[in-house]
């Protein structure tokens, strides 16, 4: 858990600015498609694997385009929101983040637990 955690890191932290500077600031949805499509192409792979090597491989690119995503979509709402409300823009933001993090896993957990396939 600390390779997803440092790798979620350091792609808020250093990646996601370098790749709004060579995108350019207008093209943040291009960004946010080419993120989504290396989550989808990633797990896939990651998952069609039995080498661990390649797991953590594509599990790279997983967390770091996350990262990428969830850092775009938090300085776009920062944007979005008015001086007097940026603050509880984003604490409704975090929550919503938490409980998601929170309440998705739970939700696939039973629905896995649940089906005949499990």
């Amino acid at each position: 858990m600390s390779f997803i955690g440092l790798t979620y890191a350091l792609s808020q932290g250093f990646v996601a600015n370098r790749v709004i500077k060579i995108f350019g600031p207008n093209r943040r949805v291009q960004v946010l498609l080419l993120c989504c499509v290396a989550l989808g192409v990633g797990r896939y792979c990651a998952f069609q694997t039995t080498n661990l090597m390649l797991v953590y491989f594509m599990f790279l690119f997983i967390v770091m385009a996350l990262g990428i995503v969830n850092t775009v979509i938090s300085a776009d709402t920062g944007k979005l929101a008015p001086t007097s409300e940026i603050g509880g823009v984003f604490g409704i933001l975090e929550a919503m983040q938490n409980a998601a993090g929170m309440f998705g896993p739970l939700l696939g957990g039973s629905l896995a637990k649940m089906s005949s396939d499990a």
